[in-house]
C-alpha cells in the first residue's frame, strides 16, 4: 500500500507567505511602536539588560527584515530558511536587551515557532523551539534574584509556550489536511469534467442533456450546433423550439412529448427535422432517462434524459436507393432468365420428340444470347460494385501513347466486323496519374457503344491537350463516331441506371441499360466528369479530361501538332 504523506521540500503556498509576510511587518512594527513608548516614557524597562543602543538596533532590523521580506518575497527553501534564522536572532536579541521576561515574548515565540514548522517542517521547528527555549531559560537564569522564582516561571512559560504551539500546529495541519484534501479531489473534478467535454465535443452524434418535464436544455455538444446550424447558446431553451419533427406521414411531432412518454431507453429513426429555410433531414433519436438510484418510483425518478441524434439522411438515401436497386436488378433479370429458362425447355421438348434440328439451333442462339446478357449485366454490376467501394482504384501513372495503341490494338477487329474504320488521333504525348481499371473500364464502354450504335462510317479514339491557368495542363480523351447520335430527350437520362433509349434503332442490339452508368461512376472517382454532344442521326462524342504529369528534367508533354 503506497503511502501518502506530506513532503518537507515542498513550495510553501502563496496565500501563506502573504500571510507571514503581513504577520511579519506588523510585528515588527508593533515592536517599533513598543521601543518608542519605552524610550520617552519614564517607565521601568522590563529586562535588566536593558539599553538603549540594543533597542534601537533589535527594532531597525527588525523593520528592515520585514519590509525586505515584503518587497523581495523569499520562494526558495535557503531564502525562507534564512529569513526564519533572521528572526530568531533578532527575537532572541529584542527579548533579552529589550522586552524582558513577558508574555509578549513568548506570544512573539509561538507565531514564529508555527510559522517555521509551516514554511520549514518540524525538524527545522523543534531546533527553533530548542533555540528559544535554550536563550529564555539562560535568561531567567541569569535575572534571577537567588530564589530561583524567574527560572521556574520562565521554564514554565516556555513549556506553556511549547504546548500552545503544538496545538496550534495540531490544528493547522488538520485543517490543511482537508484543504489539500478539498483541492485535490476539486482538481481532480474538474479534471475529469474537462476530459467529459472534451470526449463529448469529440463526438459526430449531437448529444444533449434535456429535463424532462419541461423539455429545457441544460447541456449540449459542438455536432449539436452544427446538426442545428447555429452558432448561438441553447443552454435554457426548449426543444421544441429547436427541433421541428414530423414523421414519414407529415403528422407534426413534440419532442417533450417523446421525453415525457420515455420511461425506459427510446430509439426512432422515423423522424424528419425541418430547418427554417423548409430543407429536411431524417434524424436518429435515442432517449436515454438519467435516474436516481436512490428513489423507488420507476417514473418520478427520471429528471434529466440523454439525448443523441444522428442525421441519417445520407443513410436514409442510400437504404432506399439499395431497395430500388434491388427491386430493379431483379425486374431486370427475371426477363433473360424466363427467357433463358423457357429457350432451354423448348430445346429439351425438341430433343425429345425429335423436332426440326434448324428450329432447335434458333432456339439455342436465342438461349445463347440471353445467358451472354446475364454475363453482361453481372460484369457491370461487379463493375459499379468495385467502382463504389473504391477497390483497384489505386492511381498510377500511365503513359498515354502506350495505353491508347493497346485500345486500338483491342478494338480493330470487332471495328472491322461492323464494316467500320478505328482511327487514332491522339496530340498529346505524355503521361496521366488515375486508376487504370477505372480509365480502361470508361474507354472501353465507350468505345463498344460507339462501334455498337454506328452502322457505317468512322470511331476515333483521340486525345488533345487544354491550358488552363489555374490547374496546369490537362489531356481531354475523346471518342467520336458517326453513328445514329442521340435525340436531346433522351439526352437527359443517359447515364441513369437501367436506362435505354426507346429508339428503335437501339432496341436492335442487345445492353444492359448499365454501361455509361458504370463511366459516370467510375469519372467520378477519377475525380472528372463525362461529357457528351450529340445530335441525332449526326454522330456523337464522349470526353472527359484527367491532368497532365509535368516532368520538371525534360519535356516529355507536347502536342504533334506543332512538330
Amino acid at each position: 500500500m503506497t503511502r501518502v504523506g506530506r513532503k518537507n521540500n515542498r513550495k510553501p503556498n502563496t496565500k501563506l507567505l502573504a500571510a507571514i509576510q503581513l504577520t511579519s511587518l506588523a510585528t515588527a512594527f508593533l515592536a517599533a511602536f513598543y521601543s518608542i513608548f519605552t524610550h520617552l516614557s519614564n517607565a521601568h524597562s522590563p529586562s535588566p539588560f536593558y539599553k538603549d543602543g540594543a533597542m534601537f538596533v533589535s527594532t531597525i532590523l527588525f523593520v528592515l527584515l520585514a519590509i525586505g521580506q515584503a518587497i523581495f518575497t523569499p520562494k526558495a527553501r535557503k531564502s525562507l530558511a534564512l529569513c526564519v534564522i533572521l528572526n530568531y536572532l533578532f527575537s532572541s536579541f529584542y527579548a533579552v536587551f529589550v522586552i524582558g521576561d513577558k508574555p509578549a515574548v513568548y506570544i512573539f515565540g509561538i507565531i514564529l515557532i508555527v510559522v517555521t514548522e509551516s514554511i520549514l517542517g518540524l525538524k527545522a521547528m523543534m531546533l527553533g523551539l530548542a533555540y528559544f527555549a535554550t536563550v529564555m531559560i539562560c535568561f531567567g537564569a541569569l535575572s534571577d534574584d537567588g530564589t530561583g522564582g524567574e527560572l521556574i516561571s520562565t521554564t514554565i512559560s516556555i513549556t506553556m509556550m511549547a504546548g500552545v504551539a503544538a496545538i496550534l500546529i495540531w490544528l493547522k495541519r488538520s485543517n490543511l489536511v482537508r484543504i489539500e484534501l478539498y483541492e485535490s479531489l476539486k482538481v481532480r473534478e474538474e479534471l475529469q469534467s474537462k476530459r467529459l467535454e472534451t470526449v463529448i465535443n469529440t463526438l459526430n452524434d449531437a448529444v444533449l442533456d434535456v429535463d424532462a418535464k419541461d423539455g429545457i436544455v441544460h447541456l449540449y455538444n459542438a455536432a449539436a450546433m452544427n446538426l442545428l446550424d447555429t452558432n448561438k447558446d441553447i443552454i435554457g431553451l426548449k426543444i421544441d423550439k429547436l427541433f421541428k419533427l414530423t414523421d414519414e406521414g407529415g403528422t407534426s411531432m413534440s419532442f417533450t412529448k417523446l421525453i415525457q412518454n420515455s420511461s425506459k431507453v427510446v430509439e426512432r429513426s422515423d423522424l424528419i427535422h425541418t430547418y427554417t429555410n423548409g430543407q429536411k433531414i431524417n434524424l436518429y433519436i435515442s432517449i436515454s432517462p438519467i435516474r436516481d438510484a436512490f428513489k423507488d418510483d420507476i417514473f418520478s425518478d427520471m429528471k434529466n434524459v440523454i439525448i443523441i441524434v444522428r442525421d441519417i439522411t445520407k443513410q436514409k438515401s442510400f437504404d432506399d436507393e439499395r431497395d430500388e436497386f434491388v427491386s430493379v436488378v431483379s425486374h431486370e433479370l427475371r426477363t433473360p432468365v424466363a427467357i433463358a429458362e423457357g429457350a432451354l425447355s423448348n430445346i429439351q421438348f425438341l430433343l425429345e420428340k425429335g423436332g426440326n434440328i434448324e428450329l432447335l439451333k434458333k432456339t439455342l442462339r436465342g438461349a445463347h444470347q440471353q445467358i451472354l446478357f446475364l454475363s453482361q449485366m453481372i460484369n457491370d454490376l461487379s463493375t459499379l460494385s468495385r467502382a463504389q467501394r473504391g477497390i483497384n482504384m489505386k492511381p498510377e501513372k500511365i503513359d498515354i501513347e502506350t495505353f491508347l495503341d493497346g485500345l486500338r490494338t483491342k478494338y480493330t477487329g470487332d471495328a472491322r466486323k461492323q464494316h467500320l474504320k478505328l482511327e487514332l488521333d491522339s496530340r498529346v504525348i505524355g503521361k496521366i496519374c488515375t486508376p487504370l481499371m477505372a480509365i480502361e473500364e470508361v474507354m472501353q464502354n465507350l468505345i463498344t457503344n460507339a462501334i455498337k450504335y454506328t452502322k457505317e462510317g468512322v470511331v476515333t479514339i483521340g486525345t488533345r491537350r487544354v491550358d488552363s491557368n489555374t490547374d496546369g495542363p490537362e489531356v481531354e480523351f475523346f471518342i467520336r463516331d458517326t453513328g445514329i447520335g442521340i435525340s436531346k430527350s433522351d439526352q437527359a437520362h443517359l447515364f441513369q441506371r437501367f436506362w435505354r433509349s426507346e429508339d428503335y434503332r437501339t432496341r436492335e442490339t442487345s445492353g444492359t441499360g448499365l454501361g455509361l452508368h458504370v463511366v459516370s461512376q467510375l469519372a467520378a472517382k477519377m475525380n472528372t466528369r463525362v461529357e457528351m454532344r450529340s445530335r441525332l442521326n449526326h454522330g456523337s462524342t464522349f470526353s472527359f479530361r484527367l491532368p497532365l504529369v509535368q516532368d520538371t528534367t525534360k519535356n516529355q508533354i507536347s502536342d504533334k501538332s506543332d512538330h
